[in-house]
This record gives structure tokens, sequence and C-alpha cells, in this order.
């Protein structure tokens, strides 16, 4: 199989490719029955050959012209339709269809795709991506979520009336891996309902491994679309071989993406807030790596552990933040994974806010405007795994096997609880900013399916972000509407200010 770019690879069917082993067990992968065959010359040729891989990596190469069509009119989503094969055509919808609009263009026989089906689930696709699916109809909803919902109401409520001017509007996002594709989804869904790109309502972000990532790109001005083509090539170019993975090779594209002499201090356009991990240390520490210092001496910043941002390169604390044991060595033998003291950063962001707010009114400097939005994204939430249990033990060696499992069973418990991104930590920034009346926003989708952080499969990918989209078009379309009306009041109020006082 040759590399990302190459003239061939390893192409499976949808089945095969769905089902075959990670690559950790060689074996496995070895007995896997696989057919070298050319890339796809363009979009229309992965389309019917089903090839889902030569479409994924054509769209992250920009190797394509996804408006093309065939002798007969027929775009890839007419010819999608025509397999019938269901994650074909929502891959198709996912990456090509808000571009180039294949869902509303005709063949030469007048037809629509959707036109072209009578499969359910197909309609459905089309209707989740389009935006007319109907939400999902009303759930029996907890005394705690209705309670939740109301204070929430209530903290946007009393925002609006009582802003006066600008207010600071804090983004946090979660560790995962390559679940950080989560991330951008859901941003794209808020900027395709915001007049401005989804960057502009955001002042401080906070991001934790793939969080520190796409926090860091977001703030470089990329587009969402671009970080999302960063993501399907590190999982080609990255996740290849057994784990843990080369380093080098890593760094190489951490550089490329977010430049190699790119500096924290060259961000201007938000407060960028990044999580890592010192374990060189007992107990280790969490460590902060920021863009921004307060005005303070030396000493005093070395007391409030606040790095000159003009020492640290970007790629450098992306790399420090996504160290994860067993997938990557520690970043200079000292920094890991920035989600073992802190997978979901909201409780650091607000943390971190207030701290610097303290130390700027306490240095007669002026503090950062009040917080008025607190948004916190995940990775998406994973179907519960059952824990095994043994039988009664009947001598030494069952009671020996059985201790084993429950150790091992406690150990898989604790890093779970200890790398928790839903759950308490949830609980702790919402009825953080709560108390403070402001507003709290989460927004993590169930999956389907467990989805590894170095998930490299494309019908596994492909799979999570149709649960992202299905999540955002039934699950939570109010609270998404909610939320964007939100933000765009706030930033109109704060430019109707501005004007009046000028």
């Amino acid at each position: 199989m040759t590399s990302f770019f190459g003239a061939t690879f390893v192409r499976l069917t949808v089945r095969e490719y769905g089902n075959r082993p990670r690559q950790t067990d060689k074996e496995s992968v070895a007995a896997v029955q696989m057919v070298v065959a050319p890339v796809p010359a363009d979009l229309l040729e992965a389309v019917q050959t089903q090839c889902i891989a030569g479409v994924v990596r054509l769209y992250a190469a920009y190797n394509l012209s996804g408006d093309a069509v065939d002798n007969d009119g027929n775009n890839a989503l007419h010819l999608a339709v025509k397999t019938n094969n269901v994650l074909l055509v929502r891959t198709v919808l996912l990456l090509f269809d808000r571009k180039y609009k294949l869902s509303k263009k005709r063949n030469n026989k007048g037809k629509k795709p959707i036109d072209m089906t009578n499969n359910n689930d197909l309609r459905k696709s089309f209707e989740i991506i389009e935006g007319t699916v109907m939400p999902g109809s009303e759930k029996q909803r907890s005394i705690k979520y209705e309670m939740e919902k109301n204070v929430n109401q209530q903290c946007m409520k009393n925002t609006l009336e009582n802003q006066e001017g600008k207010m600071s509007v804090l983004l946090s996002l979660d560790g995962g891996g390559i679940r950080g594709i989560v991330h951008i989804l859901i941003l794209m869904a808020l900027e395709r309902k915001l007049p401005n790109p989804v960057t502009t309502y955001f002042d401080w972000i906070a991001g934790t491994s793939t969080g520190a990532i796409v926090a860091l790109a977001l703030s470089m001005g990329k587009s969402l679309e671009e970080i999302l083509r960063i993501y399907l090539k590190l999982k080609s170019e990255i996740f290849t071989q057994t784990r843990p993975y080369n380093v080098k090779n890593y760094e190489t594209y951490l550089k490329e993406s977010l430049g190699a002499g790119k500096r924290m201090s060259e961000i201007k356009s938000h407060k960028i807030i990044i999580t890592s991990c010192l374990s060189n240390i007992a107990p280790p520490r969490l460590k902060l790596f920021r863009n921004y210092q307060p005005n303070l001496d030396a000493k005093d910043l070395k007391d409030f552990e606040y790095d000159d941002p003009e020492s640290v390169y970007c790629w450098k604390a992306a790399r420090a933040s996504s160290a994860a044991p067993t997938y990557f060595a520690p970043f200079e033998n000292i920094y890991c994974d920035g989600g073992i003291m802190a997978n979901n950063p909201t409780t650091e962001i607000l943390t971190e806010f207030h701290r610097f707010k303290n130390i700027q009114e306490h240095a007669g400097e002026a503090p950062p405007p009040p917080i008025g939005c607190v948004l916190s994204l995940g990775t998406g939430i994973t179907p519960p795994i059952a824990i095994s249990s043994k039988g009664r033990a009947n001598d030494l060696l069952k009671l020996i096997s059985k201790t084993t499992e429950q150790i091992k069973n406690m150990t898989m418990v604790f890093i779970k609880q200890l790398t928790a991104s839903d759950g308490l930590p949830v609980e702790r920034s919402q009825t953080w900013s709560h108390s403070m009346g402001v507003p709290f926003f989460r927004f993590s989708p169930p999956l389907t399916q467990k989805v590894e952080l170095d998930e490299s499969r494309d019908v596994f990918i492909m799979q999570l972000m149709w649960d992202v989209e299905n999540y955002l078009a039934i699950e939570c379309a109010d609270e998404i509407d909610e939320l964007v009306k939100y933000l765009q009041t706030l930033r109109t109020n704060e430019k109707e200010q501005c004007d009046n006082s000028a």
C-alpha cells in the first residue's frame, strides 16, 4: 500500500473495510483479502466503484472537480444513489453537497438525485443535510433537564437586558483524537446559520489535545473546511502503523499545518489556552500554554506560571497537548497529553479567565469584558462498555484470574474517570456558569459505535461524521438555533452600544 498521494492504494469493499481488524493485530490484518487498485482518477470513478476511501482522499487532497457529470448528466450524488449504498451516499452528501449543491442538480432526464430512489434511509439522509428533516419528537424531559433549560434561558434574558458594551464569549474544545472532527462539524453548523465567520463570535478559546489543534488552527484564520481536510489527511498519514506512532512524522505534520515558525504571541484574534500535563514530576501537574500574559514583572509571571508567548511555537504547544500515552512519546520527555488532567478544559478556561481578571484589576490594568456565554464542545459520547465479571472462583487459579480481571477493570474505570469529558466536568462548569448568571451550552453527540483516538478507517470516520449531522439536525436543532440567535443578539447589542457612545 502506498502513501496518501501515491499512485495506488489498497481498496477494500465497504464490508471488508469496515470490518477489517485494527492494524495493531498484524496477523489479522495480513489475513484480510485486499485488492490493489488504481487511485480513482476523479470523483465520479470513485463513486461508481463504491470506493469510499477514494472519495475521502480526493476530497482531502483537493484533487477533484466536485460538480463533474457523466454523459447522462449524472453528478457524483446521482451515481451514488444508483448504487443504493447508504454510507456512500452520505459520504458524498457530507463532503460535497453543501459546496456544489449536488442534490439540487438535475441530470439529462430532469431528475434530481433524490428522485432516483425510494429508499427511506437515503431519502431521510437528504432531508438531514438539506435541513428539512423534522426535529425529533419532544421526549419525556426530566426535572433536571427542564430546570437547567429554564436557568439557561433566564441567564440569556438577564445578560441581554443588563448588557453594557463588549462581553467575552468562551469556547472550550475537548480532547478525543480523530474525533476532533466533531468540533469542526458543530462549528460548521453554527457558521451556516451565522452572518459572519463563527470565530468572530468567540474571544477566548481553550483546547485539549485534538481540541488544541482545532483552537490554534481557528485562531490562525484557517477555514473550517481547511481544518477538516487537515484531519482527514492526518488519519491517513500519521495513524498508519502500530502504536506508538512516529513522532517525527507527527511533528512534521503539525509544522506543515500550523506553521513551523508561528509563535503563540503572533495570535492576536483570541485569547488562546492550550492544556498539557507535566509528567516529569509526581503527582503530574496541569500546564497551560497561552498567547498572552499580564503586565507583571518576571518574578510575578513565574509565580503565576505565565510563560513568554514569544518563546512558544504553536506546533510545539499542540504537540505537548496531544502527546497521548501509548500513542505518542512525551514531548521533550516532559509534556504529556492535556487530557490526563483536563480532557474537558471548560473549568480551566473559566478559572484562567477569572485569574487573569483578578491579576489585571490588582495591577491597575483593564480587566477583560465580563463573560457573556460559555460554549463547550465534546467529541462524542461512545456507547457504554460492559465490564466483564467472572463467576465465583472455585480454586486458586480461578481466584487469581478473577482478581486480575477485576484489577484490569478497575484500572479501565479509573482511567476513564480521570480523563472524563462528560458527567461531572460538564455539571461543574455548567453550575459555575449559571451561578454567575452566564449562559452555558454543551454539545457532544451520542455515537453509534466506539471511535478510537487513532481511528483511520474511512467508513468509521464517515459514520462518525454522520452521527454528528444526525444529532445536529434532530436531537439539538432547537438548542443550536437558540445559541445562534443569542450570539447574534449579543454582538449586535455590542455594536449598537459602541456606535451610540462614539
